[in-house]
């Protein structure tokens, strides 16, 4: 079983590297991307949780649908690597504010 195992390879880049890490304990938003500190600094700021429309207005794109949506997916895959909070209502938190 060994010699099997030894003679599969795989190709340069095949797994490749999350552009959005897990969040973990003591991990800064320094290791994210800049538009997404950026994204996080807005919702950080935002009294109350932040919709898309919010973000993507703070950020200076606009409020049309194809422009929120930019910024709707990028808060679900925050959301989804634990850096944000996603309330069923399509509001987003940092995780120490889960008030609503």
């Amino acid at each position: 079983m060994d010699a099997e195992l030894e003679r599969v390879t795989t190709a340069p880049g095949a797994g490749g590297m999350r552009l959005i890490p897990d969040c973990g304990p003591g991990m800064s938003t320094d290791v994210l991307p800049d538009g997404y500190q950026a994204i996080m600094k807005v919702v950080t700021d935002v009294a109350g949780p932040a919709q898309a429309g919010q973000v993507s207005e703070a950020l200076g794109k606009g409020t049309l649908p194809g422009q929120v949506e930019e910024f709707r997916a990028k808060l679900k895959r925050l959301a989804e690597r634990g850096w944000l909070h996603h309330s069923p209502g399509g509001r987003f938190t940092t995780l120490g504010d889960r008030s609503q």
